[in-house]
C-alpha cells in the first residue's frame, strides 16, 4: 500500500504545475498524499497580440510605397489548479478565502453570460429578419409596388447591420484584473496552512 501512494505521489509531483511548496519532511506519507492532491498551483501562459499600420504614397511614376509601424502586446493568463486537476477561478477564489474577489469574479461571470446572450439574441433577430425582408424584397420585385420593394430592401439591409452589432457582444469577456503575482501568493498561502493542517 505505502509503495503506491508513493508511486502515486511520484506522479502528482510531475504532472502537478510548479508552485513554491512548503517543506514536506515532517508529514506523513498519507498526509504527503493527501497535500499534493489538495494543493494549489499556478500555471501560466503568453499569449502575443501584434498589429501594423501604415501610410501609402503614390509617386509620379507609378510607383506606390509604404511605410508600415508595427506593435505588439504580451498578455499572461493564469489557470488555478488543484492538485494535478484545473480548477476554475471562482473555485480558486472560495478556497483560498477572498470572499469579496469570489463575488464579483461571480458577478463578473454572469455579466459576462448575459452579454453573450444578448449578442447572440441580437445577431439572431437581426440576421433573421434582415434575411426574411430581403426575401421579400425580392419576391415583391415583380409588382407593381416599388416603393414596398425599395423599403423590404431597405429594412432588411438595416436589420442585417444591427444584428451584426451584436456579435462583439457575443465575444465579450469579463477582465478579472487579477495579477498572476497575487494568485501565486493566494496559492502559496493557502498551501502553507494546508501543510499545517496536515500535521
Amino acid at each position: 500500500m505505502k509503495k503506491s501512494i508513493a508511486l502515486f505521489i511520484s506522479i502528482l509531483i510531475v504532472l502537478t504545475p510548479l508552485a513554491a511548496s512548503p517543506d514536506l519532511s515532517e508529514l506523513s506519507d498519507e498526509a504527503r498524499y493527501e497535500y499534493i492532491k489538495s494543493s494549489l498551483s499556478i500555471q501560466t501562459k503568453e499569449n502575443s497580440y501584434s498589429y501594423g499600420s501604415g501610410i501609402g504614397d503614390i509617386h509620379p511614376f507609378g510607383l506606390y510605397t509604404t511605410t508600415v509601424w508595427s506593435a505588439g502586446t504580451t498578455e499572461t493568463e493564469w489557470t488555478p489548479y488543484r492538485g494535478a486537476n484545473e480548477i476554475s477561478k471562482a473555485e480558486f477564489f472560495y478556497l483560498t478565502g477572498e470572499d469579496e474577489i469570489y463575488r464579483e469574479f461571480q458577478e463578473g461571470m454572469k455579466t459576462e453570460k448575459a452579454m453573450h446572450t444578448a449578442g447572440w439574441s441580437i445577431f439572431g433577430v437581426g440576421l433573421g429578419l434582415g434575411v426574411a425582408l430581403l426575401v421579400a424584397g425580392i419576391v415583391l420585385d415583380d409588382y407593381s409596388n416599388p416603393a414596398l420593394t425599395l423599403w423590404c430592401y431597405a429594412g432588411g439591409t438595416a436589420a442585417a447591420v444591427i444584428g451584426l452589432v451584436g456579435l462583439p457582444l457575443v465575444y465579450w469577456e469579463y477582465d478579472d484584473n487579477i495579477s498572476v503575482s497575487f494568485a501565486i501568493s493566494l496559492a502559496d498561502i493557502y498551501n502553507e496552512r494546508l501543510a499545517q493542517s496536515l500535521k
